[in-house]
């Protein structure tokens, strides 16, 4: 997945699924995405809240403060995980992706 830098307010979707391959239920659970650099996953740089509106289907609005120079360079490679936590506890973890920061035209 790439991003730009600076951008925002647009929505990046992810689908998440058991093993069996069908559609993870949210329903209980509170939902973020969690972006680091590559080799450290213990510095988070990012958490997002993430909404459900379908079974499945993680949604992240991406903030104004989300992808800024403050935490991100150009050519940063960041990867990203989806952390699903339950009310009563425990917790599911979906790894996706890996994020490229690129600059604007």
């Amino acid at each position: 997945m790439e991003i730009i830098l600076g951008d925002w307010n647009y929505v990046l979707s992810f689908t998440c699924e058991n093993a069996d391959g069908t559609p993870f239920d949210f329903t209980g659970y509170t939902i973020a995405l969690k972006v680091w650099k590559p080799n450290a996953p213990g510095t988070v740089l990012l958490t997002g809240v993430c909404t459900s509106p379908s079974t499945g289907l993680a949604n992240h609005t991406v903030g104004q403060t989300d992808f800024t120079s403050t935490n991100f360079t150009i050519g940063d490679f960041l990867d990203a995980e989806i952390q699903a936590t339950a009310v009563g506890g425990g917790r599911q973890t979906f790894k996706f992706l890996n994020i490229k920061i690129l600059e604007a035209a």
